[in-house]
């Protein structure tokens, strides 16, 4: 899919359905046969998604999109982290499939989307308890994110993180110390 070459520019693509399928791929359950190799072909495909419509590829960056293609690599990435040796080394290990295509989705990302990236990465964080259950993850994945996102929209991720705690007016106080812990 991603070799394949396309006739039409990127904002004459849709991918509504690719997507949908293809993070759907990435998420399949542990306890189905085949499903190292169903996930790695995924989250491939979701990379050679982001590579055909690149950053003016505009319903891409539609939060529907990105609600599925963000937490299908987060998910792979935590899953997956600390079993490499169970599953292969390189390119066919799930967290760095998965963490090579978040870095590129980002890159290919301008000021404009910043906030359509970490809002997802910010309501997955939140529904899956990562900020309480695996605080280093989170530090681990914020870093990642700030590192690979261009140097002058860096700022608006610390920004969106302690508007984010903002947010969390009314939430316990442990809660709001493992996000502050995500900055330091």
């Amino acid at each position: 899919f991603a070799e394949l070459e396309e006739d039409s520019p990127p904002y004459h693509r849709q991918y509504d359905f690719c997507i949908e399928r293809f993070a759907a791929m990435c998420l399949v359950k542990h306890s189905v046969s085949g499903y190292i190799e169903s996930r790695q072909s995924g989250l491939r495909a979701l990379r050679g998604v982001v590579h055909k419509v690149g950053p003016e590829g505009g319903d891409l960056w539609e939060s529907d999109h990105l609600n599925m293609i963000i937490p299908a690599f987060l998910i792979n990435m935590q899953d997956h982290a600390h079993n490499v040796d169970l599953e292969g080394e390189g390119d066919n290990d799930l967290a760095s499939l998965a963490e090579v295509g978040l870095k590129e989705l980002i890159a290919a990302a301008s000021l404009v989307h910043a906030n359509a990236i970490l809002h997802p990465v910010l309501e997955h964080f939140d529904l899956s308890n990562v900020w309480l259950e695996d605080s280093q993850f989170a530090a681990e994945t914020f870093v990642l994110i700030t590192s690979t996102m261009q140097p002058q929209v860096r700022y608006l991720a610390i920004q969106i993180l302690l508007s984010h705690v903002d947010s969390k007016a009314r939430v316990e106080r442990q809660l709001k110390r493992s996000i502050l812990e995500v900055l330091s």
